[in-house]
Parts: C-alpha cells; structure tokens; sequence
C-alpha cells in the first residue's frame, strides 16, 4: 500500500487536489506550456535524482479509463527497471496525458522511497 505522500502525488496528478497544470514536462525533459504543444505526446520522460524516468503506459480499449499508468526507472548505472504499475486505485485513467503524469510521479516516489528509505527497485539475479 503506498503511503499517504505518494497518494497525495496520485492525488494532485489524477486531479483530485490541486486542479489543472498549464504546464509539463516534455520527452525531451524540457518544461513546455500547453501553448506550445504541437500534437499529442506519446511517451514522457525526465530524470530525477540522477534516474531517468519514462512513463509506459498502456490502452486498453473499450473501457471508460482505457490509461493504464506505469514507468520505468534506470539508475546512472545503466540498469532498467521492469514496468512498474501504479497501485490499484490509481492505475487506470481517462486521459493518456493523465496517466503519463500520474505514472512519473509515481516513479519519483519510488525513487525517493529507494534513496531515501533503502527500498529495492531491481529485481535480484537469480
């Protein structure tokens, strides 16, 4: 179970406490308004805490929330993550930019939660 900050995370993302942004992060990493946009994203990306986090998240057509959020996290030793989803409650979506932000944000927390209290992100060899 995620814990009451990370909800909060999903919370402001999911747009349930703290309305809508103008603004996010492109692809490219770089902040851009909506103004600038030009067509639709299909992945999004940044690096946090020297980690690169990249949305992946996945339709599912036919449903009211076909967004299914989840990211990838490599470290600055090269090493990838498996998809990671969001947790239960938040995992699916209406909108695709809506699940990109929900899924970064989720892959900052686990990023802190790996830095800060020694949680595991990659599997172990077996």
């Amino acid at each position: 179970m995620p814990s009451h900050g990370a909800l909060e995370i999903l919370r402001q993302f999911n747009g349930d406490g703290g309305g809508a942004s103008d603004t996010r992060v492109s692809s490219s990493g770089r902040t851009v308004t909506r103004a600038d946009e030009v067509e639709p994203m299909t992945m999004m990306q940044c690096e946090y805490r020297d980690h690169v986090i990249t949305a992946e998240v996945m339709e599912h057509p036919g449903t009211p929330t076909p967004w299914a959020g989840g990211c990838r996290i490599s470290n600055p030793q090269g090493q990838t993550t498996r998809r990671m989803a969001l947790p239960v409650g938040h995992a699916f979506m209406a909108e695709l930019e809506q699940a990109q932000r929900a899924s970064i944000a989720h892959g900052k927390w686990l990023v802190d939660q790996c830095l800060d209290q020694g949680r595991q992100l990659f599997d172990k060899a077996a």
